[in-house]
């Protein structure tokens, strides 16, 4: 049941951090710690190691974020390409293989 409330949490974390919100990364913290738990538990230490590694980034991705958040404005459009002349605008044909 450990694994299960993990994922919640997790896939919790990823949409809040899609929706540019902060906290995305506490959710992420609370369900990989329990899978780390799970991971203990079990004596799966390659699973705990893991854990431990992405715990440890959403902390300081959490921590980065609070100083530098995210741009919320629209980047703007790039420049409209120059016209080329007639004739250069098509892609070369490829070579037929025979």
């Amino acid at each position: 049941m450990t694994g299960w409330i993990g994922n919640v949490f997790i896939i919790l974390g990823i949409a809040l951090v899609a929706h540019r919100r902060r906290e995305g990364f506490l959710a992420g913290v609370i369900g990989n710690s329990l899978w780390l738990y799970k991971g203990l538990q079990t004596g799966q230490h390659d699973l705990a190691v893991i854990e431990l590694l992405i715990v440890g980034l959403q902390t300081y991705s959490f921590m980065v974020w609070g100083t530098h958040p995210p741009s919320t404005r629209t980047p703007e459009p790039s420049p409209s390409p120059q016209p080329t002349p007639t004739g250069l605008d098509k892609p070369p044909l490829a070579p037929t293989l025979q």
